[in-house]
Parts: structure tokens; sequence; C-alpha cells
């Protein structure tokens, strides 16, 4: 579930400048940055912990945002996985830098660690253009949000420019998401049984009662 309204535009950049044929070195990687890479190649599987894990490691990279990891092809959810999958504090707050991330992102980095460089790169390019998308969005579009994804073989920045902020509609997802938990503590099955047994119980000592009525008649 992307941010849309009325009056709402996008503007898309790409990223495409890194080589995966090109070496360490080549690529000028600090000590940092492998650090970064090889942690995620111990981590990449196909299991959501590693994903959430690869997609923290990112948002860690520039904690002055905040962050919701999304899934694009899910247009019933805002978050993926059906998780509270945001970092940072109170996202769609307009004074705050506020970024999507879409999950093709971090699976793209899990098929082939090199990609976190890009992404990183990519990311930052939303984090120190955002102000000026921000600025540039017009007055009647005074809300902006940030979008990383991997799209037609790249990574992909862009940002969404609305006339209403995204703050009220995160929050009901994530009061959706509370109901959701509270239902699934719920074990329906065993209050029906509780209920039921109660229930013949009850009608047991009824029928002890009528039984004994009976007998103290005669």
């Amino acid at each position: 579930m992307s941010v849309g309204g009325i009056g709402s535009f996008n503007t898309l950049t790409s990223y495409s400048g890194i080589s995966n044929s090109k070496t360490n070195s080549e690529l000028g990687f600090d000590k940092i940055y492998q650090q970064k890479t090889d942690s995620v190649e111990i981590n990449s599987t196909a299991g959501n912990n590693d994903i959430m894990t690869i997609y923290e490691m990112l948002c860690s990279e520039f904690p002055e945002a905040n962050y919701i990891l999304e899934d694009r092809s899910d247009e019933e959810n805002l978050f993926f996985n059906n998780v509270d999958t945001r970092i940072g504090k109170d996202f769609g707050n307009p004074s705050k830098k506020n970024v999507f991330i879409d999950v093709s992102v971090i699976k793209k980095i899990q098929e082939d660690p090199s990609y976190y460089v890009e992404a990183k790169v990519t990311l930052k390019c939303v984090i120190e253009q955002y102000d000026e998308q921000r600025t540039h969005g017009g007055s009647d579009l005074p809300y902006t949000t940030g979008y990383l994804s991997y799209e037609n073989d790249r990574m992909q920045s862009s940002w969404q420019h609305t006339n209403k902020g995204c703050q009220e509609m995160v929050e009901r997802e994530v009061k959706k998401l509370e109901s959701l938990k509270l239902s699934d503590t719920i074990n329906y099955d065993y209050i029906k049984d509780k209920m039921d047994t109660m229930l013949d119980d009850f009608m047991d000592k009824v029928t002890e009662g009528i039984v004994g009525n009976d007998k103290e008649g005669k």
C-alpha cells in the first residue's frame, strides 16, 4: 500500500553506477562497508527474520529519518508481512524525513549482498535530496514522502508529494495490526469448549435439583 491522494505526483531517479563485476578495491570499499556486506552475506537467506535484519541494518546508516518496510505488491496492507516495521519515531510527521523501503530492495540484497552498497547510495540520495524535494513540492502539495525500491533491474529513489500527510493513515494501520494481534491471542476453540463445559455442569446441577425435589415431594 503506497501513499496516494488527489493532487499527488512522483519524481523518480535511479542509481546504477555500480557494476557487480568490479572488485572490492575498484569499488573503493572501506573496512566498514566490507564488514556490512560480509554481515549481510552471512545472514542472507529467504527467512523473514533475515529480511528484517538487513532492513534494520540499512536504516541504521541514516538514523535521522523514519522508515517503514512495505510490500508494494500487497495492496491490502501497509506493512510488509503484516507486521509493524516502523523504525524511528513519529512516522508521517511532516517535519521529519519519512521513507518507505520496498521489500524488493531487501530481497535483492539477500540474492546478491553486493547490492547493499547500491541500496545505501540510493537511500543516501533520498535523504540528501529530501529537503529540496519538500521545498519544490509546491505550496498546494506540502507533504513529501521518500521511496526506495528495486525496479527495472536497478535501485530506484523517488518522492511523492501530496496535499495530505500519511500520519493518520499509518496510525490507522497500526491500530489494525493491534486488533489482529488481539484476535490472534484469543483461543476461540478453548473458549467454546470452556463454555460448553460450564453449560454441561450447569445443566447437571439443574437436573440434580429437579430429581432431588421430586424425591422430596414423594
